[in-house]
């Protein structure tokens, strides 16, 4: 205090300049680490959003398309036992759909095909359930058939997300579809993604975020020690 007290008028602005300063600094930096983890919380909802809506879109495109191929490749087979004056009865189409979509896997994702009674039509993963009925499937409190059939007969298609096995690691993961109506069959085909698909991709978008605030917070101390 004695030091301080023997300060000229000048040197005990200058010291009081300088002590504002620092204080205003550690302000800064406790405000920018608050906000960055704040904004790092917020980013990474709106990311696992976005990412989610552009995988739907995805599956959406793919699986309407596909549906979009079958139902041709049906009405075809169909016009052309007409004119042979031959049958094409429910089993040659079911047969012929499932033949089709054993060749059109997509890099790990595969099409499944069921009816409106929930009999396995076609499971690439799982060939040996191919003709079972799989309505009583219930995962979680989460009757998947039953929730699928409910999209069709409403809709036509649609979105739904459930717990499921995925076959690439063994694990149990949410797995997010779209399902949608083969023409005017009564079968339906769907395909999606499980949650592991795309974390891999929001861990890298996060550590850029706190790369950011990471140089950020570097600055900001650098700037306050600096001479």
């Amino acid at each position: 205090m004695k030091k301080f007290s023997n300060l000229s008028i000048q040197n005990k602005i200058l010291l009081g300049i300088g002590l504002s300063f620092i204080l205003a600094m550690i302000l800064l930096l406790i405000i920018v680490i608050y906000q960055f983890n704040d904004l790092s919380a917020e980013n990474q909802s709106l990311i696992k959003q976005e990412l989610l809506e552009r995988k739907y879109d995805k599956y959406e495109s793919l699986v309407k398309t596909r549906a979009s191929i079958l139902a041709e490749i049906y009405q075809k087979h169909l016009l052309t036992a007409e004119k042979n004056n031959q049958q094409f009865t429910e089993a040659d189409l079911r047969e012929l759909v499932s033949n089709l979509n054993k060749k059109s896997t997509l890099n790990n994702l595969y099409f499944y095909i069921y009816d409106l009674d929930g009999n396995t039509v076609s499971l690439p993963p799982s060939p040996g359930l191919e003709g079972q009925n799989r309505m009583s499937l219930q995962v979680d409190n989460v009757k998947i058939l039953v929730e699928m059939i409910k999209i069709i007969k409403a809709t036509g298609g649609g979105r739904l997300a459930y717990p499921y096995l995925n076959p690439n690691n063994g694990k149990w993961e949410q797995k997010y579809s779209y399902v949608q109506q083969i023409g005017d069959t009564d079968l339906f085909i769907g395909s999606g993604g499980y949650q592991s698909s795309y974390q891999s991709i929001l861990d890298k978008i996060l550590a850029k975020i706190f790369n950011i605030r990471d140089r950020t917070i570097y600055l900001s101390e650098f700037h306050k020690n600096k001479p």
